[in-house]
């Protein structure tokens, strides 16, 4: 039960920011929707929508997929609290104009006791878990513009309660060049779908409502604005940068709710590495050969998150390889 409790403060206050328990609110479910897992992003502070470069379109704006010049393979593990974590598995594959992508998160609190009327405690399964399967589609219809929908499965477990759901999202992305930079502005609807029923009680899932404006000086540096509005709460302000020094070592810096200003809470900081592996070479069975993946790449990134004073920091970390062979 306590980490029941936990997950429900944890939502309602870093995540939602919302105000579910309030009287004069509509109450909503699925609310681990209004996580994004990367910790690219999340070192950004979440301000991702008009990025969205690589397979975390799949959560922020699935139209940036059309920016993904090679396949893309990622995954990301998050330390929530207690043994709350969270993981996602994605892929994105670039062919001509089309992009598609597949991104699997799922949450899990191991097991909360469930007792009867009576205090006795119950032997049934009462393992705690939510997860969403998302097939994403983008399209380039210009130079620079393009479109995206994404399907999702939504699935909810509470020991013995569940419930399942669909939901879809679109979404459009922008970017131009202006003499030596780029500027990119990005819009995505999130989460458009019908009711989940838990325990013959149905509830909506999180709308959202993404814009985001990028500005991009040079290739290494990115410097991002978003604001987002949930169904279910107010709206968010978040900004981040990104900074890519010697193409091998990546800082980042943001705040995920410039809106509520607090201390620290809010606060995001990232790093990371790229591993080039076009030069790379392989030993094996006693011969030298060259690596046949030219071009291809290989990223880690780690983004620590600074929560309210209750609920401490969030540590996320992210792989991801990037096949050499292009596929536009």
């Amino acid at each position: 039960m306590k980490k029941l409790i936990m997950l429900l403060i944890f939502f309602s206050m870093t995540i939602a920011n919302s105000t579910v328990f309030a009287d004069s609110a509509g109450t909503s479910t699925a609310v681990f929707l209004k996580l994004v897992p990367g910790a690219r992003p999340a070192g950004m502070g979440n301000a991702f929508t008009a990025i969205s470069d690589d397979s975390n379109a799949i959560y922020t704006n699935s139209s940036g997929l059309i920016l993904v010049k090679s396949m893309n393979i990622s995954a990301t593990h998050i330390l929530l609290f207690e043994d709350i974590t969270h993981t996602s598995v994605n892929l994105a594959y670039p062919s001509g104009d089309n992009t598609f992508g597949l991104g699997i998160s799922y949450l899990s609190m191991g097991e909360i006791e469930a007792r009867d009327s009576l205090g006795n405690q119950l032997a049934t399964n009462n393992s705690v878990n939510n997860s969403v399967v998302s097939v994403a589609y983008s399209r380039k219809i210009v130079d620079g513009f393009g479109v995206g929908l994404t399907a999702k499965s939504v699935s909810q477990k509470y020991g013995q309660y569940s419930g399942n759901g669909m939901a879809t999202d679109v979404s459009g992305i922008y970017k131009f060049r202006i003499k030596e930079s780029y500027l990119a502005a990005g819009l995505a609807l999130q989460n458009l779908g019908s009711p989940i029923t838990i325990a013959d009680v149905g509830n909506s899932l999180p709308t959202i409502t993404r814009i985001g404006i990028a500005y991009m000086p040079s290739n290494r540096l990115k410097i991002a604005v978003d604001t987002d509005k949930a169904s279910d709460s107010a709206m968010k302000i978040y900004s981040g940068v990104e900074y890519v020094y010697s193409n091998s070592f990546v800082l980042r810096a943001g705040h995920n709710q410039l809106n509520k200003i607090s201390g620290t809470e809010g606060v995001c900081l990232g790093i990371g590495t790229r591993t080039n592996l076009e030069k790379e070479v392989l030993w094996e069975e006693g011969a030298i050969e060259e690596s046949k993946e030219e071009g291809s790449e290989f990223d880690f990134d780690y983004a620590l998150t600074s929560n309210s004073e209750d609920l401490g920091y969030t540590h996320r970390i992210s792989v991801s390889y990037k096949f050499g062979n292009k596929f536009r």
